[in-house]
């Protein structure tokens, strides 16, 4: 079956055939809907026209009448002036060209700034959301919805992907704009665990700086978490809830390293070899991760102790979804890869992993 083909235009074509089409449209549009500018640039083109065909016509005469010499240095003239027109577009074109450069680099430079300053946005906008509704109602259910809907956004911003060949300018901005923006977006997320039920907030209006109400199953989770006097089984239960859900994963993690093992290795008549060496190389590659895993999880947790119940409510939910991703987004599920997220860099410096 024959395939139509469309016929191949030259760039240059293509651009200078679209310029025709816009000014022809332009034309046709100020004559629709601007019918006295559209006079002024007819009478401005049959002006020139007009002109140059008078010099041509003078020109002539005095060719005839015997004036070559100073006919031929009249088109000297003309010659040189468009030679100096021609060195005004070349200078323009070079003028333009450093600016698109001088361009390039800016936004390369203000990415992050950028990318900062739209998180910031975002903290605030939620922050906003978060204490107008908790002003008059609890907070329990926002509280569940949003640490889903941000802990799934982190986890798309920081999904396994192939790495990008950089070509082009716009794709490293891309690129940059996108690291420095996960980045940013997790810090806000801990900042606005941090912040959620704070009184003091200076940068939101007074009557947004109340306490708030939160409880789950009758129990209040407004209450400290280091509070032993009231509930403390609250406290144990999201606790050891949230560490169970993050060994979970981890382990599923192990496993599905090993299995990649497992499936490079050569085929050995007693298969339990294969097993114990894919879970052994396993171990020995999640080791580093699972100490950083150990050392992050317990300083968050002495951290959150301190604040109100609903910090370790939040933290048992984003377990519970992280292990949600790591099941739904292929790659999270190995611990092979080398991670580059802020929380590793974060701890790798902290705790010298």
């Amino acid at each position: 079956m024959n395939t139509y083909e469309p016929p191949k235009l030259n760039k240059k074509a293509f651009i200078l055939l679209a310029i025709v089409v816009c000014v022809v449209g332009l034309l046709i549009y100020f004559s629709i809907f601007f019918p006295h500018i559209f006079n002024v640039i007819v009478n401005f083109f049959w002006i020139t026209l007009l002109l140059i065909v008078a010099i041509f016509l003078v020109l002539g005469i005095l060719v005839i009448m015997g004036l070559k010499k100073e006919v031929s240095n009249f088109l000297d003239i003309i010659l040189e002036g468009s030679l100096t027109i021609i060195d005004a577009f070349d200078l323009i074109k070079k003028l333009y060209t450093k600016f698109i450069e001088i361009l390039k680099d800016f936004l390369y430079f203000i990415a992050p700034v950028i990318s900062m300053w739209i998180a910031i946005m975002i903290y605030i906008g939620i922050l906003f959301l978060y204490k107008g509704v908790g002003k008059e109602n609890d907070v329990t259910i926002l509280t569940t919805v949003l640490t889903v809907a941000m802990v799934v956004a982190v986890g798309i911003l920081n999904r396994p992907v192939q790495q990008e060949v950089l070509d082009t300018w716009t794709k490293q901005i891309r690129k940059r704009f996108k690291d420095y923006f996960a980045d940013s977006f997790e810090i806000i997320i801990f900042v606005f665990f941090l912040t959620m039920d704070s009184t003091k907030l200076f940068f939101i209006p007074a009557n947004l700086n109340v306490p708030l109400r939160s409880s789950l199953f009758g129990y209040d989770l407004m209450l400290r978490g280091a509070d032993v006097t009231n509930q403390v089984t609250v406290t144990i239960f999201l606790v050891t809830a949230g560490i169970s859900i993050e060994i979970i994963r981890n382990i599923i993690k192990l496993i599905a390293l090993a299995i990649q093992y497992y499936k490079e290795m050569p085929k050995r008549e007693t298969k339990i070899l294969n097993i114990k060496e894919s879970v052994r190389l396993s171990f020995v590659d999640a080791k580093d991760d699972l100490i950083k895993f150990i050392a992050f999880t317990t300083t968050l947790i002495l951290v959150f102790l301190i604040f109100p119940r609903l910090k370790l409510y939040a933290m048992l939910i984003t377990s519970l979804t992280g292990l949600l991703l790591d099941i739904g987004i292929p790659g999270r599920m190995s611990l092979k890869r080398t991670g580059t997220d802020l929380i590793t860099r974060t701890l790798n410096k902290i705790f010298r992993l």
